[in-house]
């Protein structure tokens, strides 16, 4: 991972003068919450349409075969392509084989929890498409491109959200751990009493931490494939996935300070 500590402070006076930024962050709310509130107002009978729309979902459910069907048929004459899957497996697959049929690297999704019952983005990772998704904690998790812990995630999510609380951010970090989004990573013998996370990958890497400045990059090599392999060699066992911590000083630290007693 490329260390760029040094381009924060410049880059954050940057932001601090972005007027634009600032009047649609801090208006975001008002439009989300407060439109909601106003176009209910104007609605004599909101109840009414909501109940109505509750029978409409009800209905649709019962006869869902139905409609499924319908909908191919419709979607079909338009000339929409149809998958079925009747399990999450096969959901992943054809998802990867589209992508893979249309030379497909990157893809950016929207969360359902189809995709998360069925483990789709591990699956896409697993097979070579990078995955961002547009929920709000993960995508700042997986934007950040570095390791943060959750006060870092309440000031990013404030970049994004000025009038997000502190629980809020919390019970999205649970969340995202819960559904195994992402990874709390076990760095406490090296930072205090710090969590950090990070998108959960199966990507062979170590994590090198800091002692002096606390500062956490990570590193890859192919002497992890070797290692791999001389652990099959000697003891049988087959290694999946390789994920280390290391703690010392980083190449900014290394020569100021002296190694701890």
């Amino acid at each position: 991972m490329q260390v760029r500590s040094a381009e924060f402070k410049p880059a954050a006076r940057q932001k601090l003068g972005d007027q634009q930024l600032y009047r649609a962050l801090k208006g975001l709310r008002v439009r989300m919450v407060g439109g909601r509130a106003v176009a209910i107002q104007e609605l004599d009978n909101f109840e009414e349409i909501r109940e109505a729309a509750a029978n409409v979902r009800d209905f649709t459910l019962a006869y869902l075969d139905h409609f499924l069907e319908l909908f191919e048929r419709n979607a079909l004459a338009r000339g929409a392509h149809v998958h079925w899957a009747e399990t999450g497996q096969d959901v992943n697959r054809i998802v990867l084989e589209i992508a893979r049929a249309n030379a497909v690297r990157k893809i950016i999704k929207s969360k359902s929890m189809l995709g998360e019952e069925s483990g789709l983005n591990h699956f896409l990772e697993a097979g070579g498409i990078e995955v961002r998704e547009t929920d709000l904690g993960e995508y700042i998790i997986q934007e950040a491109n570095e390791h943060l812990d959750a006060a870092a995630l309440l000031v990013r999510a404030r970049e994004r959200e000025p009038d997000i609380d502190r629980a809020t951010v919390y019970r999205t970090i649970d969340l995202l751990k819960k559904y195994r989004l992402v990874d709390e990573l076990d760095l406490m013998h090296l930072q205090g009493e710090k969590h950090f996370y990070e998108v959960k990958t199966r990507r062979d890497h170590a994590h090198l931490a800091c002692f002096h400045c606390g500062h956490i990059e990570e590193f890859t090599s192919d002497l992890f494939e070797e290692l791999k392999r001389e652990i099959a060699r000697q003891s049988g066992f087959e290694v999946r996935v390789t994920r280390l911590e290391l703690g010392g000083l980083c190449r900014m630290c290394r020569v100021p300070f002296q190694n701890p007693s």
